[in-house]
């Protein structure tokens, strides 16, 4: 026993002292990081003043934290650190004040009998029933149900952060959304000998693609928020149509919303503060204790609106013509926001700078990226997750684009646009990630806790 104790105690100790020992030869390699950048287009002079920033790590423990200037990325600082017990990013998803939708979707049951009351329990349970009576003891089929016939609205579904669910004014009693009449569902179900339903789903129309979703924001005691209203449909062309969904049973239409919980903070209240034109296909929404900007699409352009805290329009801005493109994200910086659109048929996106001085919003300039294509560049995809993290940094004349190809750790793209159109497009390459590496390279360190752009001087 005193024998097999002293073995162990032995092994800690060779354990120990190979974890240190590897924990000394790391250290000495762990800041042996290069990075190069190749000149794609245009003068990397231009990103003088432009400071990088590379978060990295790998399998948790390996950690290093990499900076240099965008124009000259020999110049690297690199701080390493291993961590013994591994450093696991906690993903932290901040849950909206408000969330809306349809209360619609695909659904599916399987067992021994369906309780009488689906109407109660699924959306659309209505429809359900009637499909499952027109089924015969031990029949099976597929039924196909126009919603409209059985309902004059979509079911919509309500809830908040805070509780805020009108108890006296049902979303579905505000929100009066008609369905179409050609909106089919479709319900395929089976009984057994006894009559009894054994199984049965439900699928929603695949010709429609429904996106209504809540932008919100809490100003405390209430919540101002509205709601993207968008229908997509396809065609038997194979093209589509996108418009507003029919926003006119609802009281003042599609626009800016207040919902507060009365003074009792039990009398739930909710009002239409802004009506926007019927034709309005809402884009983005959002806001602080100064004021709300929101982002149609109408009259074929990008059109910002600028409200101040108490929800009066103070400005009306035309950012860019929509031809061909569809609205996607805002990448908002400190006094500044970048709205950004793809292209529905060709690889162009485009994108405005608009900045705020002296209290009001400006537009500095908005460019697309056509010229990219000449250069067989398509790279620009403007996805942002924590993996493929998407960032900009603006100094008042420059507008610096750090982009990546999807996971593709701490390689990324650097463009370079002022009013004058790209002024620098840099491709950047990391030591850590080594060529043809798959999916075996590091990552940049996430959550990112630092910026990863930042410009030590204002544009002149």
């Amino acid at each position: 026993m005193k024998t097999a104790v002293a073995l162990i105690l032995a092994l800690g100790v060779l354990s120990a002292g190979l974890m240190v020992g590897a924990n000394v030869i790391i250290h000495r390699q762990g800041d042996q990081v290069t990075v190069r950048a190749e000149t794609v287009a245009g003068d990397p002079a231009a990103a003088e003043g432009l400071e990088v920033s590379l978060p990295a790590e790998y399998n948790n423990q390996l950690l290093w934290d990499i900076s240099f200037p965008a124009s000259h990325p020999g110049d690297r600082a690199v701080s390493f650190a291993f961590a013994l017990e591994p450093r696991r990013a906690s993903y932290l998803y901040d849950d909206p004040p408000l969330t809306v939708q349809l209360n619609s979707g695909s659904v599916s049951y399987s067992g021994a009998g369906v309780s009488s009351a689906v109407s109660e329990r699924f959306p659309w349970g209505g429809a359900i029933e009637y499909a499952l009576t027109q089924l015969q003891p031990g029949q099976s089929g597929t039924i196909q149900i126009s919603p409209a016939q059985l309902y004059r609205y979509f079911p919509i579904e309500m809830r908040g952060d805070r509780q805020y669910t009108p108890l006296d004014q049902s979303p579905v009693d505000y929100f009066l959304i008609p369905i179409p009449q050609d909106y089919t569902i479709t319900v395929t179900a089976g009984k057994d000998e006894n009559g009894m339903v054994t199984e049965f789903s439900l699928e929603d129309d695949s010709r429609y693609s429904i996106n209504l979703s809540a932008r919100s924001y809490d100003a405390g005691d209430h919540l101002i928020f509205t709601l993207i209203n968008s229908c997509t449909r396809w065609n038997d062309d194979d093209t589509t149509t996108t418009y507003p969904l029919d926003g006119s049973h609802i009281d003042g239409g599609w626009g800016i919303y207040r919902l507060d919980m009365g003074a009792d903070g039990m009398t739930p209240h909710l009002e239409t503060l802004y009506s926007l034109p019927e034709d309005s296909l809402v884009a983005d929404f959002w806001g602080d204790e100064t004021g709300y900007c929101l982002l149609t699409q109408e009259e074929g352009q990008l059109r910002l609106r600028v409200f101040d805290p108490s929800v009066r329009l103070t400005q009306t801005l035309d950012l860019f013509s929509l031809e061909g493109q569809e609205y996607q994200q805002t990448w908002k910086g400190e006094d500044y926001f970048v709205p950004m659109t793809y292209g529905m048929e060709t690889t162009v996106s485009k994108f405005a700078v608009v900045s705020r001085r002296d209290g009001a919003w400006q537009l500095d300039f908005a460019q697309d990226t056509d010229g990219l294509r000449a250069l067989d560049v398509t790279y620009f995809n403007w996805v942002d997750d924590y993996y493929s993290p998407l960032y900009m940094a603006y100094n008042g004349r420059t507008l610096a684009i750090r982009d990546t190809p999807s996971r593709s750790g701490t390689d990324f793209y650097l463009a370079l646009y002022s009013k004058e159109g790209l002024e620098y497009l840099g491709s950047y390459s990391c030591s850590l990630n080594p060529p043809n590496r798959g999916y075996g390279g590091c990552n940049l360190t996430v959550p990112i806790q630092s910026p990863l752009l930042t410009w030590t001087e204002s544009g002149s």
